[in-house]
């Protein structure tokens, strides 16, 4: 009895896989652009990090001046 079910389940299994992988290959993939994928992103606000200016409390350079060594 184990043995009937074991083959009816492994019959199924592989059934299953074979219809998925046929709904899937009827849609086509999908591939976008690596210019539209950060035209997407900058318009959601992505900022590379040497696009920002970023100052510190005792940063010097900010008033100007120059550090003497």
């Amino acid at each position: 009895m184990v043995n009937i079910l074991d083959k009816k389940f492994i019959l199924g299994l592989g059934v299953g896989l074979v219809v998925a992988t046929m709904i899937i290959s009827l849609f086509p993939k999908s591939t976008i652009s690596d210019v539209k994928v950060e035209k997407r992103a900058r318009d959601m606000g992505m900022k590379y990090p040497d696009e920002i200016k970023a100052f510190f409390k005792n940063d010097e350079s900010i008033k100007g001046e120059k550090k003497s060594d």
